[in-house]
């Protein structure tokens, strides 16, 4: 083992590369040094902090084997305050130039809205330069708001190579030109899926022809510029409902681009506060007409904002002629609860009836348990999430549903009221 210790490492990985995945295992467990030659050949997905960029950087024993890393997810996000993460954080996006035959990217990081500016536009070079092979994309941004000025505060304590990947900062006006510019130059031809989870992104059914500019809709930019033929699934997970998605002040190109990206998206995937009233539905119909498979998920629907039932909920439906899977939020009223399941059932009979070739129906909802004497509330006992889902029939009786109900069916699993 000595000799072997002591031979450069462009041998050693001639050698070890000979072995067999279980000696290459056996391998790595002899020493830290082994382990860390053994590293690049044994996976093709790393998570890449600073003892990955030290193994797979310049003259580091895995430079080799970067062509053999086809998926990357970043490590959890640290202390946004530190600037010892912010370091990390930009070192990690630098790397993703090492590796050219990526295939699956998970970016996730924490960064004051001060500087996310910044480190948006560092990740589309980053990408642009790893996006021959990509078909996976993830970005999770948790943002902590700042005090103005506060960007000066922070990139005076990074180090050298932060600055220089950082810049100046980036304001609210040149963020829409840089990243609409930077877009328009990127190919990413074998992109098929992107999610992008951050607390403050609108969703793709608000108004991007809006004179409002919202401070993040920038993110959609690639979206609108960008070369895509083969994105066909977009998942939105946001802590905000209201607002708008604008274009930079009206920008034309933007809303175009958008539209033609969504109407090629066969799978929809949106996690936002509250249920899409009756016009979101339209917007999302006009906007992804070729839709196969839609889940919308009310991540705070205890709160019931809808206010009242819609007189036809989700009745705009009918125009996604190709949607086979369906997820939705129950739709309730925020005084009597939950929509009864007779009337859920005609709904999802209805959309068969007029051409829906529908396989799954899902609704899920929030009950909110209270107990009643003498027609009076006395309390609210809890919170509980139910749900149920209808798939097509197996029955050929022509008097019976086209539709089988499972799930939460019952009446005393479903309503919210207990009468004593």
């Amino acid at each position: 083992m000595g000799n072997f210790i002591n031979l450069p490492n462009e041998l050693k990985l001639d050698i070890i590369k000979n072995l067999s995945p279980s000696a290459l295992e056996n391998f790595s467990h002899c020493s830290k040094n082994c382990y860390n030659l053994a590293l690049p050949m044994r996976f093709k997905c790393i998570i890449l902090n600073a003892v990955a960029i030290k193994i797979f950087g310049d003259g580091g024993v895995g430079a080799e084997a970067r062509p053999s890393i086809h998926s990357i997810r970043f490590g959890r996000p640290g202390d946004w305050r530190s600037t010892g993460n912010l370091n990390q954080l930009c070192s990690s996006i630098m790397a993703l130039g090492w590796f050219h035959n990526l295939q699956k990217l998970s970016v996730s990081y924490s960064v004051p809205s001060c500087m996310e500016r910044n480190v948006f536009m560092c990740l589309l070079d980053r990408i642009d330069a790893c996006s021959g092979g990509l078909k996976h994309l993830q970005i999770e941004v948790f943002e902590v708001g700042s005090a103005p000025g506060a960007y000066q505060v922070f990139y005076g304590g990074l180090s050298k190579l932060a600055q220089n990947m950082l810049g100046p900062v980036i304001d609210d006006a040149n963020i829409w030109r840089m990243s609409m510019k930077k877009s328009s130059q990127m190919s990413l031809p074998v992109l098929d899926s992107v999610k992008i989870l951050h607390s403050a992104i609108n969703t793709p059914l608000h108004d991007f022809d809006s004179s409002m500019c919202r401070p993040r809709g920038y993110y959609y930019t690639v979206f609108a510029m960008g070369d895509l033929p083969r994105l066909r699934t977009l998942a939105i997970t946001t802590d905000t409902h209201f607002g708008e998605l604008a274009g930079s002040r009206n920008n034309e190109d933007l809303s175009l681009g958008l539209l033609a990206k969504f109407s090629r998206i066969t799978d929809l995937e949106i996690k936002q506060p509250i249920a899409p009233t009756d016009s979101d539905i339209e917007i999302l119909v006009s906007r992804f007409p070729n839709l196969r498979k839609l889940l919308i998920k009310a991540t705070a629907s205890r709160k019931r904002e809808l206010g009242t039932i819609p007189k036809s909920p989700y009745g705009a439906i009918i125009g996604l002629l190709d949607l086979v899977d369906l997820a939705l939020p129950w739709p309730t009223h925020p005084e009597y609860g939950l929509m009864l399941i007779e009337a859920l059932t005609d709904r999802v009979e209805g959309w068969a009836k007029e051409g829906l070739d529908l396989k799954r129906v899902a609704f899920e909802g929030d009950r909110k348990i209270e107990r009643v004497h003498q027609k009076k509330k006395i309390e609210c006992l809890k919170w509980d999430t139910v749900s149920i889902y209808f798939v097509p029939s197996a029955s050929t009786e022509a008097t019976e549903s086209t539709f089988e109900v499972h799930g939460d069916t019952s009446d005393d699993s479903y309503e919210d009221f207990l009468f004593d």
